[in-house]
């Protein structure tokens, strides 16, 4: 840390994996000043125990995989050559539809390859010029850990418990 860096200042990273296909998306790094910390619904606790509730996997139900992304946008890129083909086969070849399907034929073909180079290497990577299909969101984990800690600590403990009616009452753990 350089010289006359904020105390108070750590990092934490965070990271999301895919239950469906199993691709886990890079890890994303952010500072904090403090922790705000949920106190579990119990009679007693410690702060490790609100600490260990901090960096427990997580379910999400509405995460859009890119991993998934690509590769659905793959399956409807071969269903479209393939549609292209058959009906590029029934045209005049020396037509001028037979012609733009030709081209379009070759972009498709291009996506093709540009989804299947990404879903092999890099699947955050830049797709330009392609729509990419949105799949159904699917369940995915998300995990936050504390990468660096700071000097100086600050916890904040959240005792606020949200009803399902609206009402906030406060928790009493000790």
């Amino acid at each position: 840390m350089p010289p006359f860096a904020n105390p108070l200042l750590g990092m934490a990273a965070s990271r999301i994996a895919c239950v469906k296909c199993g691709y886990t998306a890079a890890i994303r790094h952010f500072t904090f000043d403090n922790l705000s910390l949920t106190v579990p619904r119990a009679r007693h606790t410690t702060v490790e125990e609100c600490l260990s509730m901090y960096t427990v996997i997580d379910q999400l139900d509405d995460f859009k995989c890119r991993y998934c992304t690509v590769a659905a946008t793959l399956a409807q890129t071969m269903a479209d050559i393939q549609a292209c083909r058959s009906e590029l086969a029934e045209l005049d070849a020396a037509s001028k539809r037979a012609a733009r399907k030709s081209a379009a034929l070759a972009t498709l073909i291009d996506h093709q390859h540009q989804l299947e180079q990404a879903l092999s290497s890099n699947p955050e990577a830049e797709l330009k010029g392609i729509k990419l299909v949105s799949p159904q969101p699917g369940v995915s984990t998300k995990q936050t850990m504390i990468a660096r800690t700071p000097k100086i600590l600050v916890l904040h403990l959240s005792r606020s418990i949200f009803l399902p009616t609206g009402d906030t009452i406060k928790n009493t753990a000790h």
